[in-house]
């Protein structure tokens, strides 16, 4: 078994995963890419804090405690259009947090308000 790591354009991304080349093929490691996000967010990387908040949204399972994911979003959006816009767009559809049409729907018009180019909602 051959394990390696696939990165697209940074170090720190949901498209960065932890696989194992096996036999039976490539196999997706949502732990290891966990353990290297949040080791991007412990050295203060913005991108990889908001990649790791994400995947603990998506996957509450691989979280410390209960609600992770969704307070470290939160705390991003206070200083990140990018994570404003994804709290906004995840609280507007009801993707991994309790669905708030509107409040998501102010969320991201305040970041396109503040110069964010979003696509239409």
């Amino acid at each position: 078994m051959v394990k390696t790591q696939l990165p697209d354009s940074t170090a720190t991304s949901r498209k960065c995963v932890t696989v194992s080349l096996s036999p039976a093929g490539l196999k997706r490691n949502p732990t290891e890419a966990v353990r290297w996000l949040r080791k991007a967010h412990q050295d203060q990387d913005s991108v990889g804090g908001l990649e790791l908040a994400l995947l603990l949204i998506k996957e509450p399972a691989l979280a410390t405690d209960s609600g992770e994911g969704e307070r470290l979003l939160r705390h991003f959006s206070e200083g990140s259009d990018n994570a404003r816009y994804e709290l906004g767009k995840l609280l507007m559809n009801g993707e991994g947090l309790t669905k708030d049409e509107a409040g998501g729907f102010q969320i991201c018009s305040r970041s396109q308000n503040q110069g964010m180019h979003t696509p239409a909602l």
